[in-house]
């Protein structure tokens, strides 16, 4: 089987697709050898093992499915539906239906929670990054607020997984929102995505961790299916795990 990696990028390497390392000897990517998830820091992994050890109750909320398409990404509400009938029970929220005060009610008992919406980073302001719902832009102080119990949270949005790195090389942005709020792991966006492959990637990925893949093997063989159509690691290369896994 395929090795585990865990990386601890440092500084501007939490920028880069580290999964997608090219090996000219044997001329393939890193991710066709091993499954890759990375962490914000050997520190914040250890936090959340202790926390998910010492989690309350399991989530007991049905998944979380929400798609709020836009001129930039029109078909972000396919890939909502294609989700929801891969993962076969949940909510699902698209368009208008997709308020902030609704999303975020359901997130606090979801075991799975994924986001289709635009995303933004704003470097000047990282706590000003966020996502865009239906009536307004859902942003990293609003995610703070939140306590989830997610073992997963899909953030499937432009840049969703950039970040200010700080003092003591810790991040500011989406990542750390949802981290603190309680999700166990996040699975992002380094650049603007596509949104044609995204999905076919997203289905993928659900139907696999649906049969209990963990989600670094389950996006290991997404990735690789996509890879095998569309070999240019701007489809493929992407999404990165973070956290447990």
């Amino acid at each position: 089987g395929a090795e585990r990696l865990v990386l601890v990028p440092h500084g501007p390497l939490h920028a880069l697709p580290l999964h997608a390392l090219w090996d000219g000897e044997h001329a393939r990517y890193l991710i066709e050898t091993a499954e890759v998830r990375y962490a914000q820091s050997a520190s914040v992994l250890g936090h959340l093992h202790r926390a998910t050890g010492e989690r309350r109750r399991r989530a007991a909320g049905p998944a979380l499915v929400v798609g709020v398409p836009d001129a930039a990404a029109p078909r972000i509400g396919e890939e909502a539906v294609r989700v929801a009938a891969a993962l076969e029970t949940g909510l699902l929220l698209l368009g208008n239906e997709a308020t902030c005060e609704a999303v975020t009610a359901a997130a606090r008992a979801a075991p799975v929670i994924h986001l289709a919406c635009h995303g933004v980073f704003a470097p000047e302001r990282p706590l000003g990054s966020g996502l865009k719902l239906a009536d307004r832009w859902l942003n990293v102080r609003d995610v703070y607020g939140l306590r989830l119990r997610a073992d997963l949270v899909t953030l499937s949005g432009c840049e969703t997984g950039r970040a200010t790195v700080g003092d003591g090389d810790e991040l500011v942005g989406l990542v750390r929102g949802f981290l603190a709020a309680g999700a166990a792991s996040l699975l992002l966006s380094l650049w603007v995505v596509d949104d044609a492959s995204t999905a076919d990637l997203m289905e993928s990925f659900y139907a696999s961790y649906k049969q209990g893949a963990s989600a670094a093997a389950a996006l290991r063989h997404a990735q690789l299916a996509l890879l095998a159509r569309q070999p240019h690691p701007a489809f493929w290369a992407p999404f990165v795990l973070g956290g447990l896994a």
